[in-house]
């Protein structure tokens, strides 16, 4: 018999479980296949199929040829683009140090102009000021006078009311004596008449002294009102004096220390007097004075050549610059002109040389190179050119752009030698860095599989986006750098930590390995506590888990979880505070595994007691065990396979494969085109059985034989029954005939997946409610489960007699 068959049974052999005691959950019961599904793929649907995916392959591989080309095409013209734009920029920078020389003369000027303008200002306000006093002190005389006027009037006011009132007290006294004598008469009624009209004019005179004294009140306020604010005016003009004085003065100070030009320095005057021929012999004599109080050329060196000079310095190193020994050489780099000894000069009287030996020219591009650039160009490379070309011993570029030779330093000696040279300031940092730089290198050349250069710039592309984001300290932080002796009494090297290899998203849908160092990660200052193990751990700061995913904005990818101790990630989907370990994640999900077996797809659930979410493929993979996970996508497969009409188990008792029969498979021996045959063999244990039936083979009979023997009367018939009984129970979800395997008598069916107890058929939803809730009265009455003290996770066998046996047995 001629047969193609499309086996699992390789997924399958390495699945069956050891026997061994079951101290906890164990794993559900295989599924079985269901019994008389009929089978209804054709051969020429297939072969157009496979044609139509074959099609669809080579259209796919036609895209990505066409893809990399026109990436291959960016790349070259991007590389074109940056050459250029670094000559660009070469003459920006070149350009922005003669504005920013000629822009400090500007400054200096613009300063002088500021000042005229104060001390013109303060001249206006002096004079407007003084005019204020003047007029203030008109004010005072004439308010004085005004007062000296209400003081005469007052006095004057007064002994009128006086002798009015003296008049006034005569007349009631002549009123009362006539009044005693003669009694009421046309004199007393005129003189009563007068009295009134006295006392109406004493109450006007009273209101006008009252009026008056107000208004003098208010105008001796007026006065010291004005005597207040003359004081102060004086007060701002005695101010306004000292600033101007202190203007003066300053505008003295700036013009004895103005220079001659606006950016006066010791290279200007050297480059002016080498362009213009001034080549003179120099004074004799030395001194012991700093440069900038002798101005000497001899204590001239390339350190000191872009000082400021005033006029006096500039005259002084003027008069004694001898510029003969020296000549003007432009670096390749900064492009700029820069001065060094002529090649003809053996010992040069003047120090200032701003090349060294190596770099003019350099030896891999002939291009001479500046002791700036140069020492800028080795802090760039030490901390970046580290990452890549990991077997190279001399990993050091050229400064050079355009050379992509390395330097001629394969060792720390070389590297101090070449620093020393020139003649830096940072040397000890430069020397750790370099240091540290080759540990990092070794350290990754001990990882196998080696990664390439590819992931390594993807690797340091994002540890630099995480240390932008305070995510990760400095590769160079010299906090990490030991400095306290250990046993021995040795300093130990510089240790790397831990590299560990996580994945990170890239060129689209795709992912690239790469490697980072854990070591560097910024923890958090407080611990987090795990509910579970009771454990505390400093985690990384990521806020929420959107939080994380904003700050991870273009290197996004698995390794954005894997880096945690607490998996966060499940926040975007269970909306519930994470409050467990990633370790405890793990274990509950291989105890999960183990307790539903191959019913384990879309079983598997977050831990936490009030949730209960299933969790997705990819948290299984992110967040399972290696076995756990590869467990799960066995389990998977069989799930997916075991829903084809084509598939079948094998019905041999204790045998757990299972396999896919093509219709190639089933064609007649006698004829390839003829009728499917039947008769199948298991590929794991050669046991036969019949497809079209789901049963183990009617030997002797065909298909058709064995269905008019059954219909018709079939000795064996009722054998056949008695079997099925009692091998195979009805599911209660869907009626199918459902076998029992070796394992656990927690059954979930291959068609409709319902769950349940084999030996009652309870609902598996009612016995196990929750992730780890048993609930034994679910079970039915005759069910030896409610009554035995195990649950049906904890043994397993293909009866309940064999499963106790097994039990007794310690298997």
């Amino acid at each position: 018999m001629s047969r193609l068959r499309r086996s699992i049974s390789s997924v399958l052999r390495g699945k069956k479980p050891a026997d061994v005691p079951m101290s906890g959950a164990l794993p559900a019961v295989p599924e079985l296949p269901t019994l008389n599904n009929p089978l209804n793929n054709e051969d020429d649907e297939f072969i157009d199929e496979q044609a139509l995916q074959q099609a669809f392959v080579e259209s796919l591989r036609e895209q990505t040829r066409a893809l990399e080309q026109e990436h291959s095409a960016e790349k070259a013209a991007r590389q074109r683009v940056e050459q250029s734009l670094r000559v660009k920029t070469a003459e920006v920078d070149g350009l922005l140090l003669k504005v920013q020389a000629a822009r400090q003369g500007e400054e200096n000027r613009e300063r002088i102009r500021q000042l005229e303008a104060s001390i013109h200002d303060i001249g206006e306000e002096k004079k407007r000021l003084e005019k204020n006093v003047v007029e203030g002190v008109l004010q005072f005389s004439e308010l004085e006078a005004s007062l000296k006027e209400y003081q005469i009037w007052s006095v004057k006011s007064a002994e009128e009311h006086t002798a009015k009132d003296a008049v006034i007290a005569t007349l009631e006294a002549e009123k009362e004596d006539l009044a005693r004598l003669v009694g009421i008469s046309e004199p007393v009624v005129r003189l009563q008449k007068e009295k009134s009209q006295l006392q109406e004019r004493v109450k006007v005179l009273q209101a006008e002294v009252v009026h008056s004294r107000a208004e003098g009140e208010g105008t001796a306020r007026a006065l010291e009102k004005v005597r207040l604010q003359n004081q102060e005016l004086r007060g701002w003009v005695a101010t306004l004096n000292q600033e101007m004085e202190n203007a003066e003065a300053q505008m003295r100070e700036i013009e004895a220390s103005k220079v001659l030009d606006a950016s006066l320095t010791p290279r200007i005057l050297l480059v002016s007097k080498l362009l213009l021929g001034h080549a003179r012999n120099g004074a004799q004599g030395g001194s012991d004075d700093p440069f900038l109080q002798s101005c000497l050329p001899s204590l001239l060196t390339s350190q000191k050549l872009d000082v400021q000079l005033n006029t006096n310095q500039a005259k002084t190193l003027m008069e004694n610059l001898a510029v003969g020994e020296l000549m003007i050489l432009a670096c390749d780099v900064c492009l700029l002109p820069k001065l060094t000894a002529k090649p003809d000069v053996a010992r040069p009287r003047l120090r200032v040389d701003e090349f060294i030996s190596t770099s003019r020219p350099t030896s891999c591009c002939s291009k001479s190179v500046c002791r700036q650039c140069f020492a800028q160009s080795l802090d760039e490379s030490s901390s970046r050119d580290w990452w890549t070309n990991l077997g190279v011993a001399s990993w050091l570029r050229c400064p050079v752009s355009s050379c992509e030779a390395s330097l001629n330093i394969g060792f720390i000696a070389g590297f101090e030698t070449l620093l020393c040279q020139l003649g830096g300031k940072d040397t000890a940092r430069q020397l750790e860095m370099y240091e540290r730089a080759e540990a990092f290198r070794a350290a990754l050349s001990r990882r196998s599989p080696a990664f390439s250069n590819e992931a390594l710039l993807v690797a340091s592309s994002l540890q630099n986006h995480l240390v932008t984001i305070r995510r990760m300290h400095p590769l160079s932080d010299p906090m990490f750098t030991n400095r306290i002796p250990d046993e021995t009494g040795r300093v130990p090297p510089f240790n790397p930590g831990k590299i560990r290899t996580v994945s990170v998203d890239h060129n689209g849908d795709n992912s690239i390995d790469v490697p980072l160092f854990i070591r560097f990660l910024r923890r958090q200052e407080t611990p987090k506590s795990c509910i579970v193990c009771t454990d505390d751990f400093f985690d990384i700061h990521t806020g929420s888990a959107e939080e994380w995913l904003e700050l991870c904005q273009g290197f996004h990818g698995a390794w954005m979880w894997d880096v945690l101790l607490s998996p966060i990630k499940l926040e975007l989907e269970c909306h519930h505070t994470i409050d467990f370990c990633t370790t405890c994640l793990q274990s509950h999900l291989t105890a999960q595994l183990e307790q539903h077996g191959r019913g384990a797809p879309g079983q598997l659930s977050c831990p936490s007691p009030d949730c209960g979410r299933k969790l997705s493929y990819q948290e299984i993979q992110l967040y399972g065990s290696r076995d756990t996970f590869i467990q799960y996508d066995k389990y998977l497969q069989l799930d997916a396979l075991s829903r084809l009409p084509n598939f079948r188990w094998c019905l041999r008792p204790g045998c757990s494969s299972g396999q896919l029969y093509d219709d190639d498979d089933q064609l007649s021996d006698d004829d390839d085109d003829g009728p499917m045959d039947p008769h199948m063999y298991c590929d794991e244990c050669g046991f036969e059985m019949c497809f079209v039936h789901s049963m183990p083979w009617h030997a002797g009979q065909s298909c058709a034989q064995y269905d008019s023997v059954r219909d018709h009367g079939d000795p064996e018939f009722q054998q056949t029954q008695d079997w099925i009984r009692n091998n195979t129970k009805p599911c209660p979800g869907c009626n199918e005939n459902i076998q029992k395997g070796e394992y656990c008598f927690h059954m979930t069916c291959t068609r409709c997946r319902y769950e349940f107890c084999w030996e009652c058929l309870a609902d598996w939803r009612l016995i196990a409610p929750g992730n780890s809730t048993y609930n034994v009265g679910a079970h039915k009455a005759e069910c030896p489960f409610r009554t035995n003290g195990l649950a049906p996770t904890q043994i397993s066998g293909t009866n309940l007699q064999e499963a106790l046996r097994r039990r007794r047995n310690g298997r």
